[in-house]
């Protein structure tokens, strides 16, 4: 049977089960599907109708947030995490992959736990050889330190920046377990020293 497919015209297909929806055969189908199938409506529709639910019973959330939250329903599909459990501590060693950067530059540029510079504590440095560069070549350099910001097990999380036509681009990221000088020393003294000059 040769079946003549018109997208112009509204569908009339129905199909019925049923009502067991667990892969139950099909017991009635009134008319034909017009049309090239859509397997994105139902998704669409599970969005829109979760955003309708959403936004009726939470009229002054931000469109943004209903967005987000009705994405996040759209599919029952379990995502399963790539990427290794965030550390809850400052002893743990880095994964393989995420020590070089994509074009297999180095990424992680020092870790002290690899070394003997720091015998009570942990300082890591990230960066790229571009970002080291630009840093390296800047009029201007700043810093800023986070200790709120930081990660399970580390005091300060510390990143320099460089100057950048009229912003500042961060540049080199550094975790450090403790925010005495010694510390400091070997961030500043030592390793930034080996990085640029």
């Amino acid at each position: 049977m040769l079946l003549e497919i018109n997208v112009t015209s509204n569908c009339k297909a129905v199909i019925y089960t049923d009502s067991i929806a667990d892969g139950s055969p099909v017991t009635e189908i009134k008319f034909f599907h017009s049309h090239i199938g859509d397997s994105l409506a139902a998704e669409r529709r599970i969005v829109r109708n979760a955003a309708h639910q959403i936004a009726s019973q939470n009229p002054s959330l931000p469109a943004r947030r209903i967005i987000a939250q009705a994405t996040g329903a759209a599919s029952d599909k379990t995502i399963t995490r790539v990427e290794p459990p965030v550390p809850t501590t400052s002893t743990f060693d880095i994964p393989e992959m995420f020590l070089s950067n994509n074009d297999g530059t180095p990424f992680v540029l020092f870790d002290s736990a690899t070394t003997n510079d720091i015998a009570d504590g942990r300082i890591i440095i990230l960066g790229s050889r571009g970002t080291l560069e630009m840093l390296a070549s800047a009029d201007r350099i700043g810093g800023d330190g986070s200790f709120s910001r930081s990660p399970p097990g580390f005091m300060q999380f510390y990143t320099l920046h460089a100057q950048n036509g009229q912003s500042f681009k961060p540049c080199v990221q550094f975790l450090m377990t403790q925010r005495t000088i010694p510390f400091f020393y070997v961030l500043w003294l030592e390793q930034l020293q080996w990085f640029i000059f």
